[in-house]
């Protein structure tokens, strides 16, 4: 940050090399500014010529000795007058702990932040203000720009970080998961209930070739779905077991999945404390109950 100090202490050896005014002549450029009060155009002459040593200094040195000319050097003084007054020039003494809070609020503002992003504040600013460090290395004007594209890429990219390292791991455990009935949904529901009606099974073969699609869409986080709901189906079949028996009614088969139903959505929704799941509604429950049934796992006897 240029301070007064330091614009007194440049501007006599400036004024002599740019023959502006006499030597012994003092500013106020900086106060000006803050104030929104006009430069002259000797002021503003004079901060250009501070400004332009200041780049050439900084940017020499990053390019190895080699001069770099300001991209503004050949701007007139309106020209760099209207540059100067669109910057918000602020002076103060703010801390480090409270210049953050300021920043952080800036973020939490941005039309990109909802409630997916709580908690998630300080890796958004720091992945800008990197974004920002680097681009401000470039040789090339255009490609120092930070445009809003950017910076909504970052908060993409945080909330996807964020959701990878919170997918349930138990799909890893699947392949261990023992096979114990090769006969699909309709031949275990015949099996207990020879009337239940045809329509309702291909109501319900329907929902399993969804869940199938589903299966596709969301690879392994479906499957930990998948065994999260085996898990609370076999439980849950547990404590049915000594009301069930070898004949069941189609009412008492509906009654029996929508049982295992309720027990795998209770069971998500306490997992959902700790994972994240994009896929875990009721519906989608429903599906996977279906399914393992109809991929050998689940059944209503033990044939």
């Amino acid at each position: 940050m240029v301070t007064n100090r330091y614009l007194s202490k440049k501007t006599s050896s400036i004024l002599t090399e740019a023959d502006l005014l006499h030597a012994g002549s003092s500013f106020q450029i900086l106060g000006k500014l803050a104030e929104g009060t006009r430069l002259s155009d000797v002021e503003v002459a004079v901060a250009k010529r501070l400004i332009e040593n200041e780049y050439v200094a900084q940017y020499t040195g990053r390019a190895k000795g080699e001069a770099i000319s300001p991209p503004f050097s050949t701007w007139s003084i309106p020209v760099f007058r209207s540059f100067l007054e669109k910057i918000e020039w602020t002076f103060g003494q703010q801390s480090n702990d409270e210049i953050e809070s300021e920043a952080l609020g800036v973020v939490r503002e941005s039309p990109y932040f909802d409630h997916r992003h709580e908690g998630l504040e300080i890796y958004l600013l720091a992945a800008i203000t990197d974004l920002l460090e680097k681009r401000s290395h470039s040789s090339s004007a255009v490609e120092r720009i930070v445009g809003p594209a950017d910076i909504k890429n970052i908060f993409l990219e945080i909330l996807a970080q964020q959701r990878e390292d919170r997918i349930d791991p138990a799909h890893r455990e699947w392949e261990h998961e023992p096979v114990t009935d090769k006969r699909n949904l309709s031949d275990k529901v015949l099996a207990v209930a020879p009337n239940y009606p045809m329509q309702r099974l291909s109501r319900l073969a329907r929902k399993i070739a969804l869940a199938r699609h589903e299966k596709d869409a969301y690879g392994k986080e479906y499957v930990s779905l998948q065994l999260r709901v085996l898990n609370a189906c076999q439980d849950e079949l547990e404590q049915l077991s000594s009301v069930m028996e070898s004949a069941m009614s189609d009412v008492e088969v509906d009654d029996c999945l929508t049982a295992l139903v309720n027990a795998s959505v209770m069971r998500m929704s306490d997992l959902s404390s700790t994972w994240t799941y994009q896929i875990a509604d009721e519906e989608a429950i429903r599906g996977a109950v279906l399914t393992l049934f109809d991929d050998c796992y689940l059944a209503f006897d033990n044939a």
